[in-house]
């Protein structure tokens, strides 16, 4: 039995870190620091999770020969079972370019025209999710994602996703649904926020969070009053990985029972931690560190 499934997105991401703000057109910016690992969501959450003390698996999106051999290497690095990641012959990637810049991380890659070339995923093994406790679901992987959605609905394991419509069968059947400013800001740009999260939680059975970085983020039920929680106060140097990390704080929530208050608070602290130290996850921290980083933050 595994304590956490992540379905999703694999991928070999090459990350520089730059010294100041990101150049505009012909300009220049010295490189700090470069470093190639593995990420996307699913990846990350998996890293995360598993430096808590969480038996995690992952599965996801086919690996091109380029790149199986170091994912592999790295998951079972991070104790991440790796027995359902599929190698693809004669196929390339997923990769992406990411710039760490002192107002933001910029990312480049090749998804569109990758996801536009037909499957690059197999489908979620209905195993895996049966002998679960708690999974975490990518919506970015057509079929494949809904499929996983239905095999959690069928073995009643509760699951958390991310920014999906709020319409999708993916958030209706939810235990959590994280949605970040990015997606709000890109799929409902006229929306009222407040008019918008009514109707995530008139479609979601479980906990609706909006989250928008570092001002206060909303979240709550459907029949109760929305809440917010202002994000820790630290000093961010690498904002990528922080959804993500975000919504493994709230799978580990979900896993041990907290109530939703204390799955807010932890999810913010480890989400905090990360910005604060990066780049990416690379310096998730243990359980022990998040607990006393919440309890010097007086929040505990």
């Amino acid at each position: 039995m595994t304590d956490v499934y992540c379905y999703g997105l694999v991928e070999l991401s090459s990350i520089y870190t730059l010294s100041g703000n990101f150049p505009g057109a012909d300009g220049y910016k010295e490189v700090e620091s470069f470093i190639s690992i593995p990420g996307g969501e699913a990846t990350n959450a998996a890293v995360v999770l598993s430096r808590l003390g969480v038996s995690t698996k992952i599965a996801g999106t086919w690996l091109g020969e380029d790149v199986y051999a170091e994912v592999v290497k790295y998951f079972k690095k991070e104790g991440v079972n790796t027995s359902s990641l599929e190698k693809k012959n004669n196929y390339s990637g997923p990769r992406d370019l990411v710039f760490v810049s002192a107002d933001g991380r910029s990312v480049f890659g090749w998804f569109g025209k990758l996801w536009s070339t037909g499957i690059k995923w197999p489908k979620p093994k209905e195993a895996d999710i049966k002998n679960c406790r708690v999974a975490c679901i990518d919506p970015f992987m057509p079929h494949g994602s809904d499929i996983a959605a239905k095999l959690c609905l069928k073995h009643g394991k509760k699951y958390v996703t991310i920014d999906e419509k709020f319409d999708n069968a993916i958030i209706r059947n939810s235990a959590i649904a994280v949605i970040s400013k990015e997606f709000i800001h890109r799929e409902y740009p006229d929306a009222g926020i407040s008019a918008l999260f009514e109707k995530y939680i008139t479609n979601c059975p479980g906990l609706v969070i909006f989250t928008f970085g570092s001002k206060p983020l909303i979240y709550g039920r459907r029949g109760e009053k929305p809440k917010t929680f202002p994000p820790f106060k630290i000093k961010a140097v690498d904002t990528l990985g922080a959804g993500d990390t975000f919504r493994a704080g709230t799978a580990y929530g979900l896993l041990r029972g907290m109530r939703d208050d204390k799955i807010i608070e932890f999810a913010s602290a480890l989400a905090a931690m990360v910005c604060a130290t990066g780049p990416g996850v690379t310096k998730s921290p243990s359980l022990a560190k998040v607990k006393k980083f919440i309890g010097k933050q007086g929040r505990l």
